[in-house]
């Protein structure tokens, strides 16, 4: 996918598309009964799906997307966490991410929303926001 708006800047960004499978953590199936959500679909004792570990590996991979990649923990409010080389492997509890750190990766995963994406060619920084 290709945003216009960003078009000469100096970014690297993508958007999963449905037949990139999953890439949030889901327990037992969906409710539209989606294979890649089934029980079967590489599950857990605990119940826990992994194949979304996948689907984001190949995701990444296949768009040439290297770095470390940040996915937080949303809580549906307006916490936003400022990404930087020392806090990068955190776990995130948060709506939103910036930073101005070359190497990292922010994400966000949605279902029945779109990701907001940021830039700001002055400070260099970028940012994406679940809404």
């Amino acid at each position: 996918m290709n945003f216009s708006v960003f078009d000469g800047q100096p970014l690297i960004y993508g958007l999963s598309k449905k037949n990139d499978g999953p890439m949030n953590p889901v327990r037992g199936r969906s409710p539209q009964g989606d294979r890649n959500h089934s029980p079967a679909a590489r599950t857990a004792s605990n119940g826990m799906n992994f194949r979304f570990i996948e689907n984001r590996e190949k995701f990444l991979r296949e768009n040439n997307l290297t770095g470390q990649l940040v996915l937080p923990r949303f809580q549906h409010g307006s916490e936003v966490i400022l990404i930087n080389k020392e806090n990068v492997g955190g776990d995130f509890q948060a709506d939103a991410l910036i930073s101005k750190e070359k190497g990292i990766l922010l994400g966000v995963t949605v279902a029945d929303c779109f990701p907001v994406y940021f830039f700001d060619p002055t400070a260099q920084a970028v940012g994406i926001a679940h809404c």
